[in-house]
């Protein structure tokens, strides 16, 4: 049976409910900041899974563990922010040193799930504080796959990865690229911009190489002629 939402301590209720002013009565009354309710979630894992940016800047400042995690799935506070897409508690947990690559126990990065969540603010948050394009779970996904196989239109997550540097050739652990795992789900429109953006990087690819054989023989040439 599922445990409730409001499990746990008064402060993992008072960070669910956003009510930050309880928030700060209960610290100043000696609460346990990093306490884990019923499900091992601390006030801060509560505060981002709801939203509350200013209930996650108020347990901050008491010194809140940004590194905690959750004892089930591995995640930190980060993972849960980045799940609902909540991007204000996202950049206040980057701020405060949450680490853009700590992955969880399924290997997943937050980068790796956020790019499933339709959210191109949370995955550009993540990029522009360093998180690795290439990273991937224990599936070997990376984040390009997750926003490929993600069942709705995901083409802006697929295009800021791709300027980041996320590469379109990466293989699962079922040998499959993005483009390949797009195919086999409902994600047609993701698969398409991937089969689009494969052809354009094979022909600058291709033109490249035509480029440094151009070269090559121009200058065998003019040593020869010298």
């Amino acid at each position: 049976m599922p445990r409730e939402e409001n499990s746990g301590t008064a402060l993992h209720k008072a960070a669910s409910a956003g009510d930050v002013e309880t928030v700060r009565i209960i610290l100043e009354q000696g609460a346990v900041i990093d306490a884990g309710d019923g499900d091992g979630h601390t006030p801060l894992m509560r505060a981002a899974r709801a939203g509350h940016a200013a209930v996650i800047a108020a347990l901050l400042e008491a010194g809140a563990d940004v590194t905690a995690e959750d004892p089930l799935k591995g995640g930190t506070a980060l993972h849960w922010a980045v799940v609902g897409a909540k991007l204000r508690c996202v950049r206040a947990l980057l701020a405060a040193g949450s680490h853009p690559d700590a992955p969880n126990r399924f290997g997943s990065t937050p980068l790796v799930t956020a790019a499933s969540g339709h959210s191109l603010e949370c995955v550009s948050a993540l990029l522009e504080a360093g998180a690795s394009v290439h990273a991937a779970n224990l599936h070997q996904n990376t984040a390009m796959h997750m926003a490929a196989m993600s069942p709705l239109r995901n083409t802006q997550v697929i295009q800021r990865l791709v300027e980041a540097g996320a590469s379109l050739a990466a293989r699962n652990s079922n040998h499959c690229t993005p483009r390949q795992v797009a195919a086999a789900s409902v994600a047609r429109e993701n698969a398409q911009l991937l089969q689009l953006l494969e052809r354009r990087a094979a022909k600058a690819a291709h033109q490249q190489q035509q480029q440094q054989q151009h070269s090559s023989s121009t200058a065998q040439q003019q040593k020869q002629q010298q």
